[in-house]
């Protein structure tokens, strides 16, 4: 006995195979797991290009790795015995203008000059440290057991060629003419080298002004 509410849906087989949207229905269901399997690709492809990238980075950063660490052990080994103080050492205590020192002594033993004031006071100003270089300490780096120290003047001083060259070859650490850089020199870099030149009627000299960095190794 049937209820009066029910019924029976029968559809021929060959209606639904000509209904469109069942068709594109089988259709989409049976390439639904082609569909998923190709974006898993090529999501599984961009990763995988992503991990190259990192790959060749870290093979990049391996190599600076290497050139640093080189870097490092040529630095210790030109660097192995320095002079902690060098630059206490060998350039603060330069003395400049020695002519013109010698020229200035001869006059002021000259009875005629002895109340000199304007000499005897451009000597002391060369002789009593006012003309000598003063360096102040600025930033302090500090890695690798390598520290860094930038060094800036804290007054400029007057000196002439010769003592140019002096400076020079404590500074750089090279050889001009019969100069030799002093021993136990540490790795130094010029920042700044200000140099302008004074030319006075009886003499012609400079006045220098320089910021150095300083690189030795950690005590």
């Amino acid at each position: 006995m049937k209820l009066p509410f029910t019924f029976a849906l029968k559809l021929p087989f060959n209606r639904l195979i000509q209904n469109r949207s069942f068709v594109f229905g089988i259709y989409f269901l049976c390439l639904l797991p082609t569909l998923l399997t190709l974006f898993s690709i090529l999501d599984k492809n961009e990763q995988f290009k992503e991990m190259k990238v990192e790959v060749d980075c870290l093979a990049i950063k391996m190599e600076r790795v290497k050139e640093l660490q080189k870097d490092r052990n040529a630095f210790f080994k030109t660097y192995s015995a320095v002079d902690h103080y060098y630059v206490d050492h060998a350039i603060e205590s330069m003395q400049f203008l020695s002519p013109e020192i010698e020229a200035l002594y001869l006059v002021m033993n000259n009875p005629a000059f002895e109340s000199c004031d304007d000499i005897k006071q451009r000597l002391d100003s060369l002789t009593k440290g006012n003309n000598q270089f003063i360096f102040s300490e600025g930033n302090r780096r500090t890695g690798d057991q390598i520290e860094e120290l930038e060094l800036s003047q804290k007054r400029p001083v007057e000196l002439n060629s010769h003592d140019l060259w002096r400076v020079l070859t404590a500074v750089e650490g090279v050889s001009i003419g019969e100069l030799e850089p002093p021993k136990g020199r540490p790795q130094i870099i010029t920042k700044r080298f200000h140099l302008n030149k004074k030319k006075l009627a009886e003499r012609e000299t400079y006045q220098l002004e320089m910021q150095l960095i300083k690189r030795d190794k950690i005590l």
